[in-house]
């Protein structure tokens, strides 16, 4: 049984949910390998804020990487069916095929994107225009920007955005910013062979 996409339960671990959201939309409940959950809550929430509490920076893109590491080398020696990637800097748009194929293959990425700060949600889809994607930042209230909706598909969705203002290089609402500080994580379910 597949679960529902959740929500942050801190101002701080959209990382961290994004991580758990992706499991969740690839594999059933009781598929997700409880060693994964463990890579997950071992490795993010890594930032310090200025007064030095670990966490209250959410997840650096180090910790997305050896994250990613990880569950590689989980899947490697377990043969799990989970395949993942980090994509950085000016590969990080929707008109790069690896993130394109991921989503046709019915796969999903975390995004680092913007939001005044730096930002992580889970895209699950692109469709005539529109990103579609799960923001672990619960919102019941429209956004004033024009090119931000809320929808509600519990299990894939809960904003929709157009792609020419998700590719914006500034720092506006779900915009992907400066190219360089850019990061993605490909969550890619491995076919099995007959």
């Amino acid at each position: 049984m597949k679960n529902l996409l959740g929500y942050q339960v801190s101002e701080y671990d959209c990382g961290t949910t994004c991580l758990k959201n992706g499991l969740s939309y690839l594999f059933d409940r009781n598929e997700i390998p409880v060693e994964l959950l463990k890579i997950i809550n071992l490795y993010s929430l890594d930032l310090a804020n200025q007064k030095g509490i670990f966490g209250k920076m959410g997840t650096s893109d180090i910790a997305l990487k050896h994250i990613c590491e990880s569950f590689n080398d989980y899947s490697k020696k377990t043969k799990f069916n989970l395949s993942c990637k980090i994509i950085e800097k000016s590969d990080v748009n929707f008109n790069n095929c690896e993130l394109i194929n991921c989503l046709k293959n019915n796969g999903a990425f975390i995004v680092k994107c913007m939001i005044g700060i730096p930002h992580f949600v889970l895209v699950t889809d692109i469709l005539d225009g529109y990103v579609y994607f799960f923001d672990p930042y619960y919102r019941k209230k429209a956004f004033y920007e024009k090119d931000v909706e809320i929808v509600d598909m519990p299990f894939r969705a809960n904003r929709k955005i157009s792609i020419k203002k998700m590719e914006l290089i500034r720092n506006i609402y779900f915009s992907l910013g400066e190219i360089e500080s850019r990061i993605a994580m490909t969550f890619n379910k491995i076919k099995e062979k007959k």
